[in-house]
């Protein structure tokens, strides 16, 4: 679960973040760069033995790195959804390297919000849902990053005023 932020721009604009856990994604970079080390010792003491395996090694070790950079770059930090009164709703998802991926949705086209709960691998999860009209398919907001059920509540209430 991320830490859970709140803020009010005005009386008609509220923001609601989940941070994600940073220490997650260090544990999972010290793991990665510890493999790699591990996998340099070899190198160098096979480089002595065989210069075939070595240049094999080399080709694993660089494959690894690109999975690594490429696993981290698309790591979500942040997931955040932002209730404009009367006008829409954006949500916002922000990623490991610094991009972000914004979605706005106007209030005349968004049918029904409401909490979606979906099975992950053997666990119940919850995130926020908007059936957007003409569209069969869900827009999903905070299904990254958990801000927890009570907060999820708490966004869903804000977000069935925000276009009532």
């Amino acid at each position: 679960m991320g830490l859970f932020q709140e803020v009010k721009y005005s009386s008609t604009v509220k923001e609601f973040r989940c941070i994600g856990d940073d220490s997650i994604i260090s544990q999972r970079l010290q793991f990665a760069i510890f493999i790699e080390l591990l996998v340099a010792v070899v190198r160098i003491i096979l480089r002595v033995h065989s210069d075939h395996v070595y240049g094999v090694l080399t080709i694993i070790q660089l494959t690894g790195l690109t999975i690594i950079i490429l696993f981290y770059r698309l790591s979500v930090i942040e997931e955040s959804v932002t209730v404009i009164r009367g006008f829409g709703i954006q949500t916002k998802v922000k990623y490991f390297c610094g991009a972000e991926r914004n979605l706005f949705l106007e209030t005349d086209k968004i049918e029904r919000v409401f909490i979606h709960e979906y099975i992950h691998g053997s666990q119940v999860k919850f995130s926020l849902a908007f059936l957007l009209a003409g569209d069969n398919r869900l827009t999903l907001a905070f299904n990254i990053i958990y801000p927890g059920f009570k907060n999820l509540q708490k966004i869903y209430m804000n977000c069935k005023q925000g276009f009532d």
